[in-house]
């Protein structure tokens, strides 16, 4: 059985960052990622972070999954960026 848990500070993001953050995670699911827990954290190639952002996007939720990173990361650059590599 496979469990996806969430943050309860995601509660405080909008909607549509909410959903671009599930949709993104859902993807390392349907891509078949393992995820390693770490001191609370997971720790991931950054490969299969790509590879979960470009299924997102293919899914229809770019724009979603954008503002998302956009807003976690503060950095617009590194949005752009990434939305270049799964465009």
């Amino acid at each position: 059985m496979t469990l996806l848990t969430l943050n309860e500070a995601l509660k405080e993001r909008p909607l549509g960052e909410i959903v671009g953050i599930i949709a993104h995670e859902l993807a390392h699911l349907a891509l078949g990622h393992r995820f390693v827990a770490w001191e609370g954290k997971r720790k991931l190639r950054l490969r299969e972070e790509y590879e979960a952002d470009g299924l997102a996007c293919q899914w229809g939720f770019q724009g979603e999954l954008m503002a998302a990173l956009e807003a976690l990361t503060g950095m617009e650059e590194e949005a752009r960026w990434r939305k270049e590599r799964v465009s």
